[in-house]
């Protein structure tokens, strides 16, 4: 192999790496947004009464209390995912320029090979 083809195998690979994280990354988000949905919804009639700062009343259960914190830290969580999806993205566009890059390379590489390796014995004796 040579080195341009080793610089693509190892491009192809460091693109691949950053596709699977990007899909991790979009993954977890989607559970974490789900699961704060699903704590909203739970908690959807009185909900405004429970944010943070605001004082509980006497009628508002602990449990009830402890999810909506719960859901403030996922949706907090889920946010903070979202910029490191953008990250990761970007990170995936820069290894797909990388890789397209080295494809050319390899190509361009390949014609001007093919140009310049002299004919073989084959060659010779077929046109006489």
């Amino acid at each position: 192999m040579s080195m341009v083809e080793n610089l693509l195998c190892l491009h192809r690979w460091q693109l691949e790496e950053r596709r699977r994280y990007l899909g991790e990354l979009e993954s977890l988000a989607e559970r974490l947004r789900a699961d704060a949905q699903r704590l909203a919804a739970e908690f959807s009639p009185d909900f405004d009464s429970l944010a943070p700062g605001k004082q509980p009343q006497a009628r508002e259960p602990a449990s009830a209390r402890k999810s909506v914190d719960r859901r403030i830290r996922l949706e907090h969580s889920a946010a903070e995912i979202e910029a490191q999806i953008l990250d990761a993205r970007a990170a995936v566009d820069a290894a797909e320029n990388e890789v397209a890059h080295y494809e050319l390379d390899a190509v361009i590489r390949g014609s001007r090979r093919l140009r310049e390796k002299p004919p073989g014995p084959l060659a010779r004796h077929h046109g006489s």
